[in-house]
């Protein structure tokens, strides 16, 4: 009874994964492993701080643009406006309103079920090597991301139109949130009410690439093109064609690349029919977790900065845990904290003692994905076969009360 207590308790298995991660990802490397304190050595901060949206502010004053769509470039246009510390502090405060933004979302629908857990989460949020590389870029992902989540909730809060709206204005600040928009389809809304909103959705995103005329649009699907073919590969670009590239991986036929995206393609497809069958909630479903991988390791250029999209995504799962587990459950949980202990940690820390297993995030991500839709498939296959029960005792006792009636009635 005491080893069920201890190892079958969600929040136990919580704090061993972080104790271990702890130790192993930043006190060891950090403290003990050599005779001077490690400590946030070869973190990749570049001055001056803020970098990338001074840069991309930069390119837009002399009209040489980012792949970025025509609707941020009109943003990064009327920021031009202001000073670039300015604009720094003021992406910084955005970014941090984000935060609570989103989760005001986790609380409003009621998934955050444990204040521990939660509170051990955010901790680790906030000192997370993510996080802190998106602060000191400058970068506006969690803003992006913040948008999405927002759209989504209205959606499903009868408040159709704004939320379509928000994810719109999300895809056109980043294009990753675009794999968010499948969130939006549950059973709880009617067919022909998602096939017309998904024209409106459509309608939006067109009208807005456009915006600037058809010589624009051309030009941002070029700079986007040549920017995804050649994209800056290092071990915090941790996206599935980075991370072909520096290990040597991409040939010339493009093996490598086609055999993992129709992998994540399968997975994504058959992990969507799961949670629109199986009438999940949103925000603690597998899809939600699966979408949030596929949306930082298929954009070829993923900085380790998008890392906190998945922590995020992270965070209503594991505080929804209440009940007991089973020793299977328990094997899972913990694999799904381990790799959200392990993308929070930086990879300087990782290097003294793991390289190359952790110098890039690719594999445990792709860890996860598989991990995740494993589970969900079992699940599901329970599911199916539950129905099944249901369904053939149902008619059974129909079949019974049917032969009774005719037998009576004769």
């Amino acid at each position: 009874m005491k080893f069920k207590t201890l190892y079958f308790n969600p929040l136990n298995i919580i704090i061993l994964s972080f104790g271990i991660f702890f130790f192993i990802g930043f006190f060891f490397p950090t403290f003990l492993l050599n005779n001077r304190m490690n400590f946030f050595e070869n973190i990749p901060s570049a001055n001056p701080i803020g970098s990338d949206i001074k840069t991309v502010l930069g390119m837009t004053e002399i009209n040489n643009f980012y792949p970025y769509s025509p609707f941020a470039t009109v943003v990064f246009s009327l920021l031009n406006l202001f000073n670039k510390n300015f604009v720094f502090y003021l992406i910084t405060f955005l970014t941090l309103i984000s935060i609570f933004s989103i989760l005001y979302v986790f609380f409003r629908t009621d998934l955050i079920k444990n204040k521990i857990t939660f509170t051990i989460l955010i901790l680790v949020f906030i000192f997370s090597y993510g996080f802190q590389f998106e602060i000191e870029r400058g970068q506006w992902n969690l803003i992006a991301i913040n948008l999405s989540f927002l759209g989504i909730w209205l959606y499903n809060n009868n408040k159709k139109i704004f939320g379509i709206i928000l994810i719109t204005f999300s895809i056109h600040l980043k294009i990753f949130p675009l794999i968010f928009f499948f969130m939006i389809f549950n059973r709880n809304v009617k067919i022909k009410t998602l096939i017309y909103d998904s024209f409106i959705f459509i309608f939006l995103n067109i009208s807005l690439l456009f915006i600037f005329g058809f010589n624009a649009f051309k030009l941002y699907i070029n700079q986007l093109y040549t920017y995804s073919l050649s994209p800056y590969s290092w071990v915090g670009n941790h996206s599935l064609v980075s991370f072909g590239s520096i290990n040597n991986l991409i040939d010339k036929n493009y093996i490598y690349l086609f055999v993992f995206t129709s992998i994540f393609a399968f997975i994504f497809a058959s992990s969507f029919v799961m949670f629109y069958f199986k009438k999940q909630k949103v925000f603690i479903s597998q899809f939600f977790i699966i979408t949030a991988v596929g949306a930082i390791i298929i954009p070829s250029v993923s900085h380790d900065y998008t890392l906190t999209i998945l922590s995020l995504t992270l965070i209503p799962f594991l505080c929804n845990l209440t009940e007991k587990l089973n020793i299977y459950n328990s094997i899972y949980i913990f694999i799904i904290c381990s790799i959200y202990f392990i993308i929070s940690y930086s990879y300087s820390n990782y290097l003294w003692v793991f390289k190359p297993i952790f110098e890039n995030k690719f594999p445990v991500l792709f860890l996860l994905l598989i991990t995740v839709w494993i589970k969900q498939l079992l699940e599901f296959i329970f599911y199916c076969k539950n129905i099944e029960s249901e369904y053939i005792s149902k008619y059974k006792s129909k079949l019974l009360n049917f032969t009774l009636k005719l037998y009576y009635s004769k």
